[in-house]
């Protein structure tokens, strides 16, 4: 006893209708319906297939060192939705976005060595966004060391033009290697340089 009305085509996402059927509808002895009925219902909305732009990291800075293994990975993406964090594939945890946009993820006891992070977005709908730029950072929790110097300490008959010079054990930032930084006392006037590719800083008297 059930009638059944079937449109030609889909209806509307997200759109009320209302249903009616009149008392010209009758039973098989001609009497109609007692009273009209009629009723409302409302489609569901249209599904969300649009997946989230990318992520942005925009802290640290790309290239920037860390020296304690504890990095804070921050930027923006689509609001609220789980923001996943990327090492290459292996996954470093997730976050969510805030109403605003912004999200932040904490790693604690990254190993030395290069790190290149990406990120993705995943909305309420599960679409997944493109993996974002990536972003590297330098963990260097060692600190260096002095590993050759010339003259060799406690020598002796050193001629009075000789330079003075300490090679390191690893890079070394050249604006910290200043005549504050490497001196020589009794003091004595001279210039500070460093040369990249031997790790050596070389200090040259003024005078001899």
């Amino acid at each position: 006893r059930t009638a059944t009305l079937n449109p030609n085509a889909d209806l509307a996402p997200g759109t009320q209708y209302t249903a009616t059927i009149t008392t010209a509808a009758s039973d098989v002895a001609g009497n109609g319906l007692a009273v009209a009925r009629t009723w409302t219902f409302t489609t569901a909305s249209a599904a969300d297939t649009t997946p989230p732009a990318a992520p942005v990291i925009s802290a640290p800075a790309n290239n920037s060192f860390d020296t304690d293994g504890t990095i804070t990975l921050s930027g923006t993406a689509e609001a609220a939705s789980t923001v996943a964090l990327f090492e290459g594939t292996a996954a470093r945890g997730t976050t969510q976005a805030t109403a605003g946009g912004s999200w932040s993820l904490t790693l604690t006891g990254v190993a030395d060595g290069s790190h290149t992070y990406t990120a993705t977005a995943t909305d309420a709908a599960l679409n997944t966004s493109p993996a974002s730029a990536g972003r590297t950072i330098v963990v260097d929790t060692v600190d260096p060391t002095v590993t050759a110097t010339v003259p060799a300490a406690d020598a002796t008959g050193v001629a009075v033009g000789a330079n003075v010079s300490a090679t390191f054990s690893e890079a070394m930032a050249p604006g910290s290697l200043t005549t504050t930084t490497f001196s020589l006392s009794p003091a004595a006037t001279a210039t500070v340089t460093y040369d990249p590719a031997t790790r050596t800083a070389t200090l040259n008297p003024n005078a001899d």
